[in-house]
């Protein structure tokens, strides 16, 4: 005992004199030939004795700033850069304590970007055995005509602990520097000093090649992102690294050096888990922001550029992309560089690093510094059925200025790329072509009469897709419909009588119709809250009553638990609601949705989708003890309702589907079909109001126009059908939006 203590005794006076004997240190980051970024608080940090002075003099101030090195060896104090004025104005920093100093020299204000991600940002300009970046001897050759760029790469570091410092030192625009510099980086950089001539670019690189996106957040981060598969989220990794330890090893070392934003190329490595790359990407990216102090910070990352992965006509990497481009939605001061144009078929490492560089400068460019009439990438936005063909919407696209491309070097394009399906959801190749007055783009097949859905570059390699912009912009790869992969669709509303009168009549007609095989069920309570959803989970009670459509016949049971239902089906959607009268409270919705959501993670498939059900407002004069909560107006009910199940999927990006039979029924109101959607002045007429919630099912679910569904109700008659058809394709349409 008494050697114990004794040794205990010598490793606490060998910790106290480590500490106390502890050099004066900076970072690696704050370094000569650093970028400090503009019109910023900079802090200066750094090691030294403890309770030692530490002064630190920098050449733009009149009056040194003084600390004392904490207990802990650390010390900071925290400087303001001014506004750049050009790349003559060069700064210094001395800092000392005692006899000891440490001068920075050739220290440049400017903006300050993090640059991160795997192998495609990483890959330096001068490329790679076998492997070259195009035009890489000429901007090697060019280094000197960038003088306002420096670098600073990160060396590897996997740790499983957040680090204080990492290993690398600031470059400046020489051939050799340039040679070894990420080339997507450089080029984002060059471009930005082309646009601001004046403002000197510090880039960051922190990348490793082959890397998941869960190894750059922290574990925590990720275990807190909410609707992912987390034990196969956390089982992604690259040889030795795993969940976290880049976070720890390469970014946090980073915090406290101000920055611009961030731009990210990764994702190849995570095709396996495409579901939760959006997710996972809004979790890393506000971790990022919070520990820069920034919550507006921009980010804008690089759409993985196309590539066989063995099967050119695999689906793997566009439903990645898919994820990519839900970004901006849910991350605001977010963006997508498209690359559909730049891919290659063979090599998962294209050599098109300046046009990747270019395509992020100007969404930082147009976005953060104002720099206008910049080239914008045209995304899909909706589409308009025809005889025939399908009209395809874009956003980012004009009639002027940032047209579609028509005319290739010789003569009219034909466009390629383009795919059709109808009811039977097989895809043949399309034919396309540009409206010149609207710049939609008409797409029609033979061998499809009626289409359903249209597709666009959606294949690994998607051979030939040649959409761009004028500008030479790519459309991005996208898809129209929301099809499950299953042949089968498997459908569980956790409700009340407001979901059954929306799924347990008619839905499964409309999907057996269409060509589509689909067990619809509804797990029911009258009047049944999220809290008392939640609250039955806990409790496991067997207080449902469960009714399953399977081949149009209606099996019921009584004392069914929600954990029974869950287990009896790998259900492609399951989809939760509130009471109606509370609907439009959106106080009411959590913590009691969040707990059920995970709750019904913990039985469901990875890939299933969690929809909300939005419901609808009470008839006008309706008896409803609830109604006086909304000053008894239908008109006030229903916006409550929107604005509250708006704020759920915000809080909830797991709920990746909204069916909107609250606006359908409010569509319908708008016809002659009137006020009388309702039987009791709140559940619906039992012909075309709930009609007319089924159809609004079945277009959010399969992404068809109900309106292109033949089947009704005998109580329904073919006009009413019509209108019933089009108040739910109104308002499917407006929530995709």
């Amino acid at each position: 005992m008494k050697f114990l203590r004794l040794q205990l005794l010598l490793a606490a006076l060998w910790v106290s004199l480590a500490v106390s004997a502890q050099e004066l240190r900076l970072p690696q980051v704050l370094s000569d030939h650093a970028v400090l970024q503009q019109n910023a608080s900079v802090p200066v940090w750094g090691w030294g004795e403890p309770g030692k002075t530490v002064t630190v003099y920098a050449s733009w101030y009149k009056q040194p700033y003084t600390t004392r090195v904490k207990d802990d060896g650390t010390w900071m104090v925290t400087l303001t850069t001014t506004e750049s004025k050009g790349l003559k104005d060069t700064h210094t920093i001395t800092v000392k304590s005692g006899k000891e100093s440490i001068s920075l020299t050739d220290l440049l204000f400017g903006e300050v970007w993090i640059c991160s991600g795997q192998s495609n940002m990483e890959m330096p300009v001068g490329g790679w055995d076998h492997q070259r970046v195009n035009g890489a001897l000429e901007t090697i050759r060019d280094a000197a005509s960038t003088p306002g760029i420096r670098m600073f790469t990160v060396a590897r570091n996997r740790a499983d602990s957040p680090q204080e410092d990492c290993q690398g030192a600031w470059k400046t625009s020489t051939p050799g520097a340039v040679r070894h510099f990420s080339a997507t980086a450089y080029h984002f950089g060059k471009t930005l000093t082309e646009y601001l001539p004046n403002v000197p670019v510090g880039l960051i690189a922190t990348d490793w090649g082959g890397t998941p996106i869960e190894a750059w957040l922290s574990l925590g981060a990720l275990e807190a992102t909410p609707g992912i598969d987390l034990p196969l989220a956390k089982s992604q990794h690259w040889y030795e690294v795993h969940t976290a330890q880049l976070f720890n090893g390469m970014i946090y070392p980073l915090h406290r050096f101000p920055a611009r934003g961030f731009i990210w190329y990764q994702g190849e490595a995570n095709l396996g888990n495409a579901r939760d790359y959006a997710a996972i990407t809004v979790s890393m990216v506000n971790e990022w922001r919070a520990l820069w102090g920034k919550a507006d910070m921009p980010y804008y990352l690089v759409q993985i550029a196309p590539y066989s992965y063995g099967d050119p006509d695999g689906t793997q990497l566009p439903l990645l992309v898919e994820q990519q481009y839900r970004i901006p939605s849910l991350l605001p001061h977010s963006g997508v560089a498209a690359t559909t144009d730049i891919g290659h078929r063979d090599c998962i490492h294209p050599p098109f690093k300046q046009e990747v560089g270019e395509r992020l400068a100007y969404l930082a460019l147009a976005n953060d510094y104002g720099v206008p009439d910049l080239p914008t990438t045209p995304v899909y936005q909706s589409l308009t059925a025809q005889e025939g063909a399908l009209r395809l919407h874009f956003d980012g696209i004009s009639t002027s200025g940032n047209c579609f491309r028509i005319h290739g070097p010789q003569r009219q394009l034909e466009l390629k790329g383009f795919e059709l399906a109808g009811a039977s959801r097989e895809w043949h190749a399309a034919s396309a072509a540009i409206d010149w007055n609207t710049n939609d783009i008409v797409v029609s097949c033979p061998e499809v009469a009626r289409p359903v859905a249209a597709r666009y570059a959606f294949h690994n390699w998607p051979e030939g897709a040649n959409v761009v912009t004028d500008n030479g912009l790519p459309l991005p790869m996208f898809r129209t419909d929301r099809w499950a992969a299953s042949d089968t669709l498997r459908i569980l509303a956790i409700g009340n009588s407001f979901s059954e009168d929306a799924v347990e009549n008619n839905l499964w007609e409309l999907l057996d119709a269409a060509g589509i095989p689909a067990i619809v069920a509804n797990l029911y309570i009258g009047g049944c809250t999220l809290e008392r959803h939640y609250n039955n989970s806990v409790a496991d009670a067997p207080a449902y009553r469960y009714r399953k459509v399977v081949n149009g016949e209606t099996r019921e049971k009584l004392g069914v638990r929600l954990s029974e239902a869950l287990q009896e089906e790998a259900w492609t959607h399951v989809s939760f609601q509130q009471n109606s009268g509370l609907s439009g409270k959106y106080e009411t919705y959590d913590p009691y949705l969040t707990n059920l959501i995970h709750y019904v993670q913990g039985f469901v498939p990875a890939g299933t989708v969690l929809a909300f059900h939005q419901t609808w407002a009470y008839q006008q004069g309706a008896p409803h003890p609830d109604f006086p909560n909304y000053d008894r107006s239908q008109e006030k009910m229903f916006r409550c309702i929107g604005e509250a199940v708006e704020s759920a999927l915000k809080a909830h990006p797991e709920l990746t589907l909204l069916i909107p039979s609250g606006p359908a029924i409010q569509c319908a109101r708008a016809t002659s079909l009137g006020d009388h959607l309702t039987r009791d002045g709140y559940h619906l007429d039992y012909s075309f109001g709930r009609y007319t919630a089924a159809c609004t099912w079945f277009a959010a679910l399969t992404g068809l126009r109900a309106a292109d569904n033949p089947w009704m109700p005998e109580s329904v008659d073919p006009d009413t059908a019509i209108l019933c058809r089009q108040a739910a394709d109104q308002a499917v349409g407006a929530s995709a939006k």
